[in-house]
This record gives C-alpha cells, structure tokens and sequence, in this order.
C-alpha cells in the first residue's frame, strides 16, 4: 500500500513536473514568437518607411523634370515670340518703307503731271495768241 502511494506519489510529482515543463516551454515559445513577430514587424515598418522616402523621392525627381521640361519648353517660346516681334517690326518698317516711297512718288508723279499740264496749258495758250494774233 505504502509502495502504492509512492508510485502515484511520484507520478504525481512526474505528470506535475512534466506540466510544468509544458506550460514553461509554452511560455518560452511564446516569448520567442512574440520576439520574431515584433521583430518581423519592425522590419515590415522601416520596409514601409524606405518605401515611403523611395516614392517621395521619385515625385521630387518627376516633379524637378517636369519643372526643367516647362522651363525649355518657356525659355523656346520666349526665343520663338523675340524672333516673331522681330519679324513684325521688321515688316512694320518695310511697310512704313514702302508707304513713304509711295507718297513721294506720288508726289513727284502729280509733280510731273502737273508739269507736263501746265506746260500743255501754256502752249495752248501761247498757240491760242498767236493765231488771233494772226488774225
């Protein structure tokens, strides 16, 4: 009997043990997860983080080309709009040219004409005097 109650005594103490151990070992892969899914996420965290300064950094990158493209893109119209003003005053002073040239020979052509009428007149009438002189 007394024997009896050593056996279970110590199997009491073995199955008490044993589940002390389980519930220790529990804990312990317990902890470690918790370690490795802190751990995992941290990394999940600066993984976002880099990828957040990446996709930053691209948008300044876009943004400065896009910026430098509209800057050429300004400076070849402002060239393009000169050379046009050019033109234009260019053609404005051909043409103020040419209207003055038209006036002054205009001017010399009614000059002409009325040379060429009042030399007519004056033969006429120089003609004129002359046969009623006759007469």
């Amino acid at each position: 009997n007394v024997m009896k109650m050593e056996l279970e005594l110590r199997d009491a103490k073995y199955r008490a043990q044993t589940e002390s151990l389980r519930i220790q070992l529990t804990r312990d892969y317990e902890i470690k997860l918790k370690s490795k899914l802190d751990e995992v996420t941290m990394k999940h965290s600066r993984l976002e983080d880099e990828f957040s300064e990446l996709n930053r950094r691209k948008l300044l990158d876009q943004q400065d080309k896009y910026t430098q493209e509209v800057s050429q893109l300004k400076a070849s119209y402002e060239v393009k709009i000169e050379d046009l003003l050019k033109k234009i005053e260019q053609l404005q002073i051909e043409l103020d040219q040419m209207h003055t040239s038209s006036v002054s020979e205009r001017q010399e052509l009614a000059k002409k004409l009325q040379d060429v009428f009042e030399t007519t007149l004056l033969k006429g009438t120089a003609t004129n005097l002359i046969v009623r002189a006759k007469k």
